[in-house]
């Protein structure tokens, strides 16, 4: 994939603080199983449709709005696979810690299979305390 351009990087970061959302899905199961998350949410379709062009991939998906006084809601998904070609590349600010912590937590869920079986290296201690750092409150951390 290609490498951002200053205009790109200082669009996708100013979009991504405002209306990202970089986070963690974990199952209430007790099963160790974390799934990264990244959406882009906006009213306007076209905005999305020129992130998504930048970034070359994501689907864009109709969010479903339970109050009907509000106009319609779009959510640009974004895969782990781009967030690793994306995030490396951003400088944000209110999301920066978020941003650090899924850099570090990534190549865990790249390594975690291993031609179709768990990786007996798989480490789920380190990866279940980068959650508890995730949703920790980012003020201890700068």
């Amino acid at each position: 994939m290609k490498k951002l351009t200053q205009y790109e990087k200082g669009f996708l970061e100013g979009i991504i603080d405002g209306e990202g959302c970089i986070s963690l899905y974990k199952p209430k199961s007790g099963y160790a199983c974390i799934k990264p998350e990244f959406t882009i949410g906006n009213k306007n379709i076209r905005l999305l449709k020129k992130v998504k062009n930048i970034i070359k991939g994501g689907t864009i998906q109709y969010a479903v709005n339970r109050n009907k006084k509000y106009k319609k809601f779009y959510n640009l998904k974004i895969s782990p696979n781009i967030m690793r070609y994306i995030l490396p590349q951003l400088k944000l600010i209110e999301k920066e810690h978020k941003r650090k912590l899924m850099l570090k937590i990534l190549p865990i869920l790249q390594d975690r299979h291993q031609w179709g079986r768990w990786n007996k290296n798989y480490r789920v201690t380190e990866l279940l305390n980068y959650y508890k750092e995730f949703y920790r409150d980012r003020r201890n951390h700068e």
